[in-house]
């Protein structure tokens, strides 16, 4: 039914000369002998009707019928297993903050029209002791609980 298609041609000549029999290629395709998956599955009878309309000397017969039989056509490789996404990473809770505030003593009542929204008191006061640093109330009931 025509002439063998380019893909299935290209296939065989590439399968003989990766035997060292690519002398035979024009004659495979002029007696029809390109289908690879036909010359794996054929028979002894077969492979002797090769041998007479090719003209193909008796050793290189023998290779060609080993290495056609040994010759597997690639099969498509599964897709990878699907591995679970792995778990969430556990990080350990974060050290409740530290609330520091310095001590101050009033050392004279503030002057009259002075603002008094000071973050750090500036006249009048004193810093009796070095600031004391502890944790917040919700931060601590919360870890020891």
């Amino acid at each position: 039914l025509g002439r063998a298609t380019p893909l299935r041609m290209e296939a065989i000549v590439a399968f003989l000369a990766d035997n060292h029999l690519e002398a035979y290629a024009e004659i495979f395709e002029e007696t029809g002998y390109d289908d690879l998956a036909f010359l794996r599955e054929m028979s002894d009878a077969d492979f002797a009707e090769l041998k007479q309309a090719t003209r193909m000397k008796t050793g290189h017969l023998a290779k060609l019928r080993s290495r056609a039989r040994g010759f597997h056509l690639p099969l498509p490789l599964p897709p990878p297993p699907q591995l679970p996404p792995p778990p969430p990473l556990q990080l350990p809770p974060p050290p409740p903050p530290l609330k520091c505030e310095p001590e101050w003593t009033l050392l004279a009542e503030p002057q009259a029209g002075r603002a008094q929204a000071q973050s750090v008191p500036s006249e009048g006061f004193s810093r009796t002791s070095a600031p004391s640093c502890s944790a917040s109330a919700s931060a601590s009931a919360s870890a020891s609980a």
